[in-house]
């Protein structure tokens, strides 16, 4: 951090100056990304987290360790905190709110929108205030394989039979120069965007230029995410370790990787879902080429009432509440639950109107989703299970830990996403690191940056027909149902 940053943050806390774990847990409460998932200004600060920051991680194990009690020092002894008690029935951890002040505020910002060079040359350790030494070969090594023997852990998390076994490999391992040149040079870009962003929630931009913080602090070692397979092996999908710059808001992200071509599988599950459920009316929508160019979400939206702009690739600011109150739909949730997400909207952008909810909720199409569903749920209660398109047979088994037929359902549309990206997954593993690097990995979409430029024309087209041929060919969807679309980032 800058040294006046320090200066100010020890004149307003002097008392965790003088302990280091208090210091541990100042720095915590003002940089920490861990965040609840229903409030952005409440990071979870469970028992083994508070112990790591105390230096007492070894008694966590032998459970003799209450983490209130250093909370109740810092209380007493730095500054008050609004904390929410975990709850062990609910499996939900203890959470604390950030510390606020105007000019805590005041200092805070004048750290996250200072110049990445600034921060590099001037920087300082909150705990010392002593510049951190340059980097040497020795530490350069060890931090390799530091990254290296976690990969490694990881990687032993899964079947060497996993369908994305070799897609997480290759993720963990692959060179990331070329990432760090890219992410270093648009660095103070996606920090702007995130301060001039203009329907971006407050809490959700002090959470990005935090995260943002971490990114460029991970910028000397290395800032590639690395990827873990789902707990449980519950779903094929891959998912960022906590912390990457992957958990940034989608248009903080895109500026931090402008330059990179970014692949999208348009309205996958929607159109997945038409196909395997057999929903008649929506697979004819979606399967007629004028109205492919519309796109599926300007459909929706259009049955909505929405305002849409433009009569091929329309755009609609909606289109985020639409995904979210869809998919929920698609995967179990109740009617009530979805005419609220259609209503409370999301990502800083407004709901629909009761109107338009309820024209959107009484459409043919969306009438005939829901009957779609709860005949694939009749099924799957019929059968006792799912078989993915992987061939992996998921028992149902309701019950507080088991699998019920919303997770069936999820696991089962989920593997025919990777399903149609595989090829490409093994086209990218086929021209390997040399020619490109995967910037990110998203489910039902990702972000390339190839090396060499004259062949990025030619290796978008023969990605986007791999997809459309595995579409086509293999599962026997309409020719224009499936669109992988392409924008490259700016």
């Amino acid at each position: 951090m800058l040294p006046e940053t320090r200066e100010a943050l020890q004149n307003l806390y002097p008392a965790a100056f003088q302990n280091p774990g208090y210091l541990r847990l100042l720095e915590y409460l003002l940089f920490g990304t861990f965040v609840d998932k229903t409030n952005e200004d409440f990071l979870v600060i469970d028992a083994r987290t508070l112990a790591r920051l105390e230096g007492r991680e070894g008694q966590v194990q032998s459970r003799n360790y209450v983490g209130k009690h250093m909370l109740e020092d810092f209380q007493r002894d730095v500054a008050p905190l609004i904390i929410e008690n975990y709850q062990y029935t609910g499996g939900r951890a203890r959470i604390v709110r950030r510390l606020e002040a105007p000019e805590l505020s005041r200092i805070l910002h004048r750290e996250f929108t200072a110049p990445r060079v600034e921060r590099t040359a001037r920087g300082v350790y909150l705990e010392t205030g002593r510049s951190p030494p340059k980097q040497s070969r020795i530490q350069a090594t060890q931090a390799r394989l530091a990254r290296q023997e976690q990969a490694e852990h990881i990687a032993q998390e899964l079947d060497a039979n996993h369908p994305a076994a070799a897609l997480l490999t290759f993720l963990n391992t692959q060179p990331t120069t070329a990432l760090k040149r890219i992410i270093a040079s648009n660095f103070d870009s996606a920090v702007s965007t995130v301060v001039n962003h203009p329907e971006m929630l407050l809490a959700t931009k002090r959470y990005n230029l935090r995260l943002l913080h971490d990114v460029g602090q991970d910028l000397g070692h290395n800032p590639a995410p690395l990827y873990r397979p789902s707990l449980g092996d519950r779903t094929v999908r891959l998912f960022p370790v906590e912390g990457s710059y992957l958990s940034l808001s989608r248009d903080i992200r895109k500026a931090l990787l402008s330059g990179c071509d970014e692949f999208d599988l348009n309205a996958a599950q929607l159109t997945l879902s038409a196909h395997i459920w057999k929903i008649p009316s929506l697979t004819a929508a979606l399967g007629d080429r004028r109205l492919h160019l519309l796109g599926p979400w300007a459909l929706l939206g259009q049955q909505a009432g929405l305002p849409i702009e433009g009569p091929i690739r329309p755009s609609f600011r909606q289109k985020v509440v639409l995904k979210r109150a869809v998919y929920a739909l698609l995967f179990g949730a109740a009617e009530k639950t979805v005419q609220g997400y259609l209503l409370e909207g999301t990502e800083g952008v407004p709901g629909l109107t009761q109107a338009q909810v309820e024209q959107l909720m009484g459409s043919d199409l969306m009438r005939d989703i829901l009957v779609a569903r709860r005949d694939r749920q009749k099924q799957i209660q019929a059968e006792g299970g799912i078989t993915t398109v992987f061939g992996k047979w998921v028992p149902l088994s309701p019950g507080k830990t088991g699998r019920d037929h919303r997770s069936l359902m999820a696991e089962e549309m989920q593997a025919y996403e990777l399903y149609l990206l595989k090829p490409v997954v093994d086209y990218l593993l086929h021209i390997g690191s040399d020619e490109v690097t995967i910037a990110a990995w998203q489910h039902d979409g990702f972000t390339l940056h190839f090396k060499d430029n004259t062949k990025r024309a030619r290796h978008n087209k023969h990605i986007n027909q791999l997809v459309k041929d595995r579409a086509v060919n293999d599962l026997g969807m309409p020719k224009w149902q499936v669109e992988l679309e392409r924008v490259t980032l700016d």
